[in-house]
């Protein structure tokens, strides 16, 4: 489709594209690669028809650069060999949504592309590795403190969850960070420290239970002492 006509044609068109790209991304059959390639053409496509429109409508366009930003991620994840280029488009998409955003005026909105930022960073090889996890970490903490103001509670767990894999990942990293796995226990210790119905804890119990168990490996591997002291940290705030 072409970018030519007036701006309430634009605004359908990108709004079509969008619901293209959610359509791609709930596709049940075909290769998840190519879905994934197809959702980002369409969530592009979707961005450069919005973007005329981003100063009077900054919460649509951010959305669709939400949207193409975790898309991105996703594809990272199914293509190994173009990891690092699928982070950095990610990366680039997400900062215009936050950029876009009034964390006042659109805080969930916010917090969301700030929880994707940072899971992105985590991920980034790119530059000083260990400097992108601490930049990943803030952002989860800025995304957490919208969650917690609001009373999302699963969408903190799952942030909080976020983070302490980050803090679990800089642990790993160092040939003996002992703090590091400490700070790392004590975070995912408090994942659940409201209590959450079933139906949205359970979906988390596996990553946690596999990154605690993760922690155990690395608090022996690195010479921290008898794991009990480490089983004893208390939950962060």
């Amino acid at each position: 489709l072409h970018i030519r006509g007036c701006a309430s044609d634009r605004e359908n068109r990108a709004k079509l594209h969008a619901s293209l790209g959610q359509a791609w991304l709930k596709m049940p059959e075909g290769d998840p690669e190519e879905t994934l390639q197809l959702a980002i053409a369409a969530f592009g496509s979707a961005g450069d028809l919005a973007r005329y429109s981003r100063n009077t409508q900054p919460l649509e366009w951010a959305d669709i650069q939400i949207h193409l930003g975790n898309t991105w991620l996703a594809l990272a994840d199914k293509q190994p060999a173009s990891r690092q280029s699928s982070h950095l488009e990610a990366y680039r998409t997400l900062q215009k949504a936050i950029a876009a955003l009034d964390p006042e005026r659109h805080p969930l909105e916010w917090a969301k592309a700030q929880r994707s930022l940072g899971l992105v960073l985590d991920g980034l090889s790119t530059g000083n590795v260990e400097h992108n996890r601490r930049l990943a970490i803030a952002s989860f903490e800025k995304a957490e403190k919208i969650y917690l103001r609001t009373s999302h509670r699963a969408d903190w767990a799952r942030t909080r969850l976020n983070a302490a894999n980050t803090l679990r990942h800089l642990a790993e990293a160092g040939s003996k960070n002992c703090s590091g796995v400490w700070q790392a226990m004590a975070y995912l210790k408090s994942v659940f420290r409201d209590k959450l119905p079933d139906h949205l804890r359970t979906p988390l119990e596996p990553e946690v239970q596999e990154s605690r168990e993760a922690l155990f490996g690395a608090w022996q591997s690195q010479g921290c002492g008898d794991p009990e002291t480490l089983a004893e940290v208390p939950a962060a705030n």
